[in-house]
């Protein structure tokens, strides 16, 4: 009698752990998938934030490259900085062909 109320206490209690490893797994799990969630938030919020930076210098780039090659600006330099001229006259190495030749 003794040694089968101890085999039904055994099979309890292995059914009783059973479950609760199971419990304990299944909050694990979930614990570990919100807190990986978590950390993709915070990536895509960096990722967000540097995309915008990225942008602007884009676009402050872009402002400062068509300021530094407007025609005008290069011109003055050419002019100024390195005494080049402008060509007078036509130029030499172009070529016109009458529309009777063709």
């Amino acid at each position: 009698m003794k040694s089968e109320n101890l085999s039904r206490f055994y099979q309890a209690f292995g059914r009783y752990l059973i479950w609760t490893i199971l419990i304990v797994g299944s909050m694990l799990i979930y614990l570990y998938q919100h807190v990986a969630v978590m950390d993709l938030a915070e990536e895509l919020s960096t990722l967000g934030e540097e995309k915008k930076r990225l942008l602007d210098e884009r676009d402050r780039l872009t402002v400062n490259a068509a300021r530094l090659t407007h025609g005008k600006r290069v011109a003055t330099i050419a002019s100024e900085k390195l005494s080049m001229i402008t060509p007078s006259g036509s130029p030499r190495n172009i070529f016109t062909v009458s529309s009777s030749a063709h």
